[in-house]
């Protein structure tokens, strides 16, 4: 016996209740019959604007960290929002933070995307690695790049990265005439960005610092007589003609009046003046991001709180701007980048010369 009510019905043997004829000529009978879908899951971008949304409790960095607008991040969250019919996050006076609809899919979203990155990977381990070749100034890429490219790595565990370094890789006084060398994808160059021969992109700047041993610092005296028996390192890695940062430049920020600016030992890298600095052999002007972990240890200490601003920054260059390993590799350093020069403090040093 057969009723009009879908949800009360009898089909007799011997047919399979979806293969029964009088289903193949009733939809509404058959809609009945069938399984119910479960509801559309939500697009991957809006679950992947939640999940970093969630864990930086900021807009801002989200966007930042998945290079689009803070605009576009609100209009992904929005649009969960509304699929989901939850409000996900608030924001009050203390800042942005979860709902409890938010803290009950933060943990379960996690492990979605770390699934996915787990099959990626599995997919991707029997193939063949995509070799990229970088280029960059010694110190950039001792004392602070190499330490980063474990997250790109892991980002992008089918690139092989070929990191190298070279003192051609600094503005020289044939700058205009710069070519990325053959065997390099990616350039990192020191200098003024002002190359007629190639397209550059500013990533980066870092004041100076005017470092030594604390070891040099016990002397009780006043400080243009303690500076004036200091030994100066210089870092002849800039040309004399170019915008080097110099003894003179730091003197004349630093009210000093009477100073031989031209003496003490000269070296052609900054890794070569770092480690003359550490030695006790003097004192020393670097960047902040080559000396920040010795800072922090106590191994060198600052001479003045103030920075040397310098008119030169890192810059990228690339060979094929549409390279998707190159891309990928350009977006991540730039991101890195504005997240520094978003975060930098001030380099601190305990204790240092009384001024």
């Amino acid at each position: 016996m057969f009723y009009d009510r879908p949800d009360k019905f009898f089909l007799p043997l011997p047919f399979p209740p979806l293969f029964h004829p009088l289903l193949q000529r009733r939809p509404r009978l058959r809609a009945a019959a069938s399984i119910s879908m479960p509801k559309r899951l939500p697009p991957l971008n809006a679950l992947r604007s939640f999940l970093v949304a969630a864990e930086q409790l900021n807009f801002r960095r989200a966007a930042l960290e998945l290079h689009v607008t803070p605009a576009a991040i609100s209009q992904q969250i929005r649009s969960l929002e509304a699929h989901l019919g939850s409000q996900l996050f608030i924001r009050d006076a203390r800042g942005l933070r979860l709902t409890a609809a938010g803290e009950a899919l933060l943990p379960q979203t996690r492990e979605g995307f770390a699934c996915l990155e787990r099959a990626q990977a599995a997919l991707i381990a029997g193939k063949p690695q995509a070799v990229l070749r970088i280029g960059a100034p010694a110190a950039f890429a001792s004392r602070w790049l190499v330490a980063q490219l474990g997250d790109f790595s892991a980002r992008h565990p089918q690139i092989a990265l070929h990191l190298g370094s070279s003192a051609d890789y600094i503005d020289s006084d044939d700058k205009a005439q710069l070519k990325l060398p053959p065997d390099i994808d990616v350039l990192i160059r020191y200098g003024s960005g002002d190359y007629a021969s190639a397209q550059a992109s500013r990533l980066l700047a870092e004041d100076y610092r005017a470092i030594g041993q604390p070891a040099l610092f016990r002397q009780s005296q006043p400080f243009a007589e303690w500076l004036a028996d200091q030994t100066l390192l210089h870092d002849d890695s800039l040309p004399e003609a170019g915008p080097r940062p110099s003894w003179s430049d730091w003197c004349r920020l630093a009210a000093v009046s009477g100073i031989d600016c031209q003496r003490g030992p000269r070296f052609s890298n900054t890794v070569l003046v770092r480690e003359a600095a550490l030695a006790g052999q003097g004192i020393a002007l670097l960047q902040k991001m080559h000396i920040a972990d010795d800072l922090a240890a106590g191994r060198l200490m600052l001479v003045h709180p103030r920075g040397l601003p310098s008119p030169c920054a890192y810059h990228l260059l690339l060979r094929d701007a549409g390279h998707p390993h190159a891309l990928a590799f350009a977006n991540w350093l730039r991101e890195l980048c504005a997240r520094r020069e978003e975060n930098q403090a001030p380099a601190a040093a305990s204790g240092g010369r009384p001024q």
